[in-house]
């Protein structure tokens, strides 16, 4: 899970994910208000939140990736485990990805 500042950051990151095949798709939603303190001070802007499908071994390199095109200089990059998931698209989203270097 991902936020950025404006849709074209977000398509940027995704693509650029999405070509290294660290991520097996992407969604962009628009119109997510953030509200948090900065630098001694409340800020409250609209952002983009980009939810990405991807394994929890590759999430240092999809951390890596983010960074060198975000432009925030604290940028939100959080991984959720998954409890539930549909095994048939488990398995698209696996086969979907790089392999595993173990």
């Amino acid at each position: 899970m991902v936020t950025t500042p404006d849709e074209a950051v977000a398509s940027e990151i995704v693509e650029r994910l999405l070509g290294e095949r660290l991520i097996a798709c992407a969604n962009i939603v628009k119109g997510v208000r953030s509200i948090f303190t900065w630098k001694g001070g409340v800020e409250d802007c609209e952002e983009f939140l980009v939810l990405m499908k991807s394994r929890a071994d590759l999430f240092e390199e999809v951390c890596s990736e983010v960074k060198r095109v975000h432009p925030y200089e604290v940028p939100e990059i959080v991984g959720l485990p998954l409890t539930h998931v549909d095994k048939p698209y488990s398995d698209w989203v696996l086969s979907s990805l790089k392999r595993s270097e173990a």
